[in-house]
């Protein structure tokens, strides 16, 4: 491999590397991911001599700012990280694009490195440290390259120096050494690296991250996008239950939208629940259990339960420094568990789990209490009138809570389930699904199941969450990813509670079971969870107290003083290797002091020419030059010493390979040259 293609696989490997550190992590949008592309086009135009003009570059950076300025105003400051990043990327692509020089490919390498970082506050999965591997071996390939290159263009100024071309085509400069020597540089940064993560106190980037980071949204709404991201990324594990539970059918509820408009349900965050236990109290089965959770904060400082809790324990995590304490706000009356979570956190948790509409029988049917219960039986203003009359159609002559519910689910299971947005820019999306289109995602079928059912007199609301999940027999564990996530409804029955109602169709949101790729994949991802980003000071004194134990049980004995012939041994080997280190830097000293058999022929003729020896205090080059300035440039004397001084500094300072090849051709042609000119110094040449 030449060195110019070298340093260009390296700088591209490194760029493109320190992108996909940040844009794995899924925050930013979709079209986004062409960034990635960029530093290969832009090399491949750099090998072909061309490049982008500067106000490209400067198109691509203000563009970046004013997307991070628009979604700064949409979402509010808990974007400012996506949004930072987003404007990050748009000025390190304007850096590439118009890269012209070294310096500019530094400058590119050094935004390089803020990317990482950047990438660190927004992606804690295990694409995070596979990226970062590649970038730390991609970094130095592209550093240690670019300094030969540069090296390279400094000879290529000098007057006898050889080409900028000649130099990058040559191919024995980066060779399977090179590469090892590289590879070496990287390993030594990630031992000292992960050296750094093990003993260093563990502070977290996590701190940076201002706002949500994915997940569930703030309200339930027909116009964005469905819950389901498509990411693939894990957001919680459920830990303690049988897979005979796991195939019920496990709803991990996050947050409670109560408040009803045209678009779809938000939060009521001043909704102030003034009745008797059972309006606050959700429905559960007969069984309590004890689990534990794993999850990524993914619910707005919201815990996922299974249901109705009892009591929550906090194991570990919570915060960008796994080592601080996260504490438990409150319990609310809604069943929504707040804490102050800004990182990953394990919380076991006691309690049973919701009851399902579909396994509810002999429900109390006490009059409702319609005063207590307004808040969600509460319709907009502006509701199409024949919503209601389609709830009344629909359930009919059905006179309980469980019956209209019944009624009005097996109408909609009678819908079809899309991820697309058939209905987004309609006027009135619930009107388009229901009368319309009939087809749309969770967010549809919950707005849709809770409207109708507060049409019918039965108070509802809808809940965001995690539903369905993916069981890891390796660990007996239900997995859930972005993909699970879920919209449902909540109805209640006076004198029971809350029921767990779900009128969505089940399509491909079924219970999955682990196996093959996807079972390794898990455990590379939940051994990445547990060691790196649940590794605090608490992991660290466990560490260090079990490597203290272990070299405390090592069964280690001293020699003893009166073993003359062990003691013996042992000095002559330390001798030995004394005097193995001393010979051999000896050696080292007298083959630097050995002169080269061309430097002795060319203190020679400029002795000749000068008149005297050449002072030790001068270099080579000063006594070509002193003598290229007395013959004239065109003396054949003068280009014959031009030509061995080219020679001798290649095969000095191990610019070429091949040994000594090119000297004798250089002694000759100095030898021939000054049979021709007169003898005026003396031929005796300095050590040097």
């Amino acid at each position: 491999m030449s060195l110019g293609f070298a340093y260009v696989i390296g700088f591209v490997l490194a760029t493109t590397t320190a992108l996909l550190t940040l844009l794995a992590a899924n925050q930013l949008p979709l079209w986004m991911w062409l960034a990635v592309f960029v530093p290969a086009v832009s090399a491949t135009l750099q090998l072909r001599g061309r490049s982008a003009p500067t106000w490209a570059g400067t198109l691509v950076g203000g563009l970046a700012i004013v997307y991070a300025a628009v979604t700064l105003q949409s979402l509010g400051l808990e974007a400012l990280l996506p949004a930072s990043s987003g404007a990050l990327v748009g000025i390190f692509l304007a850096r590439i694009i118009t890269r012209r020089t070294l310096k500019h490919d530094l400058q590119a390498l050094l935004v390089s490195l803020l990317v990482v970082i950047a990438g660190a506050g927004m992606n804690n999965g295990v694409s995070y440290g596979a990226s970062f591997v590649a970038y730390a071996v991609s970094i130095v390939w592209a550093l240690v390259t670019r300094q030969l290159v540069e090296g390279a263009e400094r000879e290529a100024a000098l007057p006898f120096g050889a080409k900028l071309e000649v130099t990058l085509a040559r191919r024995d400069i980066v060779t399977p050494v090179f590469f090892g020597a590289s590879a070496m540089v990287s390993l030594v940064v990630l031992l000292s690296t992960t050296l750094l993560f093990v003993l260093f106190p563990r502070v977290g980037l996590g701190s940076f991250r201002l706002g949500q980071q994915g997940g569930l949204p703030a309200a339930v709404s027909l116009r964005g996008s469905p819950m389901a991201r498509g990411t693939g990324a894990v957001v919680a594990r459920v830990k303690g239950i049988s897979f005979a539970q796991f195939e019920q059918g496990l709803y991990l509820r996050a947050a409670t939208y109560d408040r009803m408009n045209r678009d779809g349900f938000a939060r009521n965050e001043g909704l102030v629940v003034m009745g008797a236990p059972p309006v606050t109290q959700i429905a559960h089965r007969t069984d309590s259990r004890l689990y534990e959770v794993f999850m990524q904060p993914v619910a707005d400082n919201r815990l996922l339960v299974l249901g109705p809790v009892q009591s929550l324990t906090l194991l570990g995590g919570g915060g960008a420094n796994p080592s601080m304490s996260t504490r438990v706000i409150s319990l609310r009356p809604n069943g929504e568990v707040d804490a102050v979570t800004s990182g990953p956190i394990r919380y076991a948790v006691a309690g049973p789990t919701s009851l399902s509409a579909l396994d509810a029988n002999d429900l109390p049917t006490a009059p409702l209490d319609v005063d207590a219960m307004a808040p969600w039986l509460m319709l907009p203003d502006d509701l199409d009138p024949r919503v209601v009359d389609l709830a009344r159609a629909t359930v009919g002559n059905a006179t309980t809570p469980s019956a209209k519910a019944a009624s009005l689910r097996s109408f909609l299971r009678g819908f079809a389930y899309t991820l697309d947005l058939p209905n987004g820019r309609a006027n009135d999306p619930l009107s388009a699904f229901l009368f319309d289109d009939r087809r749309g995602h969770c967010e549809y079928f919950a707005t849709a199941l809770a409207a109708l059912l507060r049409a019918s007199g039965v108070p509802a609301r809808v809940v965001g969450g995690f539903q369905g999940g993916a069981w890891d027999w390796d660990s007996q564990v239900a997995v859930f990813t972005a993909d699970n996530a879920h919209a449902w409804v909540e109805w209640y029955a006076e004198g029971a509670g809350w029921i767990l109602d779900d009128a969505t169709p089940p399509g491909d949101r079924g219970q999955a079971q682990l196996s093959g790729l996807a079972a390794m994949l898990e455990r590379v991802r939940r051994n990445w969870d547990d060691y790196v980003l649940d590794y605090g000071l608490s992991q660290q004194f466990q560490i260090f107290s079990q490597v203290t134990q272990s070299v405390r049980s090592l069964p280690v004995e001293l020699p003893r003083l009166a073993d003359k012939k062990t003691l013996a041994g042992i000095v002559a080997c330390c001798v030995g290797v004394v005097a193995a280190a001393w010979l051999w830097q000896r050696r080292r000293r007298s083959d630097r002091r050995r002169v080269h058999p061309l430097a002795v022929a060319l203190q020679r003729t400029i002795a000749q020419v000068i008149g005297e020896p050449l002072p030790v205090t001068r270099t080579l080059r000063d006594g070509v030059d002193q003598a290229t300035h007395e013959l004239g440039a065109d003396h054949e004397l003068a280009r014959a010493l031009a030509m061995a001084l080219v020679v001798y500094e290649r095969q000095r300072f191990g610019l070429v390979r091949g040994g000594l090849d090119d000297t004798p051709r250089a002694i000759r042609a100095l030898r021939s040259a000054r049979r021709r000119a007169p003898l005026k110094g003396s031929e005796r040449p300095s050590a040097r």
